[in-house]
């Protein structure tokens, strides 16, 4: 019961983590960046991506945060190359480094629509049920191994429909019920 509600919150993980490797490189490579630049930058959003599925729903903001990190300095060189300077008399390295409002503008919609990817995904998957076959179809398998949640013995485990939460702890102190 709680791995199928967890489906929708898995496979949008796995969603953002593709759109996080595909926007940097793609930003990369239409700023006309030499190929070891834009390998090794996809080489770096592998390594976030890889660990946003192993840690997927412990750090979803920190990764979200750590996306748009990422593919911000792609999206606004791209975004330099693909809409030219104003004034037409630019040339050279001043032209390469005018930035305008447009082209933080663009950067920043790329930079929102990558940080956004994963709530975007489980927003689909919750109102539409075309969407829910394809999370579950896309579903990554469950983590195993070190960085599972640990629950204790006695813990009571509350299913609500995307999150499972270890109520246990919650209460008074147990010293104070015996004091009492």
């Amino acid at each position: 019961m709680a791995c199928a509600a967890t489906s929708p919150v898995r496979s949008a993980v796995a969603i953002a983590a593709v759109v996080t490797v595909c926007v940097a490189v793609g930003m990369d490579v239409l700023a006309g960046e030499h190929p070891s630049h834009s390998a090794t930058i996809g080489i770096i959003a592998a390594v976030v991506a890889a660990m946003r599925l192993r840690l997927a729903g412990n750090y979803s903001g920190y990764f979200s945060a750590l996306s748009g990190a990422l593919v911000a300095q792609p999206a606004l060189h791209a975004a330099t190359k693909l809409l030219p300077p104003s004034p037409p008399a630019l040339a050279g390295h001043a032209a390469e480094t005018s930035v305008s409002v447009g082209h933080v503008l663009l950067a920043a919609l790329v930079v929102a629509a990558v940080t956004g990817a994963q709530g975007l995904v489980v927003l689909v998957a919750a109102v539409h049920p075309l969407a829910r076959l394809v999370c579950l179809l896309v579903r990554p398998p469950a983590p195993s191994g070190l960085f599972t949640p640990l629950m204790r013995v006695d813990a009571t485990p509350v299913v609500r429909r995307f999150v499972v939460a270890d109520v246990s702890r919650r209460g008074p102190p147990r010293a104070a019920l015996a004091a009492a």
